[in-house]
């Protein structure tokens, strides 16, 4: 079921929620995580859940994964796991690896969820490695090579698009995101300011004790 939120190909794919007829953007590979199949019209105001039953579980988890008590933390876990995949096995594993079994889980069951992740990275100091750049000859990324909301069709259906690089990191080849090693890695936040949100201007304007987040 968690597959289906991805749709492979927006232009020939059965089951995608956007009416043929709607101008919404649509990529390759897009979510619909969010989109409310509800008879309704696509204008219409929903509630976005802004936190869920899983992601109490996720915290109880990894809270007892920390604490060291290793059945409770692998209860919660599977709870989780085996409902939405039921070969999901009851995990053994304990200490940092089932710490890291926990975080896994959270970036499956969280995800494209009011920054989670991005809070995870932070709170942990993780740095960011989106994976290998694309090597020559293979798809580069951005809307001249098909992955582009205007290209009307997949790239790899396409045969005026080279062909994707089976290693490469998907934030290289996909959209219009910039390629390169500057978009590629980040640093861990305890060392790299761009993890710092600016300070609104009114916020300093207001207060002259308050400082701009190093840039």
């Amino acid at each position: 079921m968690r597959k289906r939120l991805w749709v492979e190909d927006p232009y020939t794919a059965k089951e995608l929620y956007l009416p043929a007829s709607s101008s919404a953007r649509r990529a390759c590979w897009m979510s619909q995580k969010w989109i409310v199949d509800d008879n309704q019209t696509q204008n219409d105001f929903h509630d976005v859940a802004y936190m869920r039953l899983p992601e109490m579980y996720l915290i109880a988890a990894e809270g007892y994964a920390r604490a060291g008590q290793n059945d409770k933390a692998q209860s919660m876990l599977y709870t989780i796991a085996n409902h939405r995949d039921p070969k999901y096995a009851k995990p053994t594993t304990s200490g940092e690896a089932l710490v890291e079994a926990v975080i896994w889980q959270r970036r499956v069951e969280l995800w494209a969820e009011h920054g989670t992740r991005w809070h995870d990275l932070k709170r942990l100091d993780q740095a960011i490695d989106r994976g290998p750049k694309p090597r020559d000859g293979y798809n580069q990324g951005g809307t001249a090579n098909g992955w582009g909301t205007s290209a009307k069709v997949a790239p790899w259906n396409n045969p005026k698009v080279p062909p994707l690089d089976p290693l490469a990191s998907n934030y290289n080849m996909y959209g219009e995101q910039v390629t390169g090693e500057q978009a590629r890695k980040t640093g861990k936040p305890s060392v790299d300011e761009v993890w710092q949100w600016l300070i609104p201007y009114n916020e300093i304007a207001s207060n002259p004790l308050c400082e701009q987040n190093p840039l």
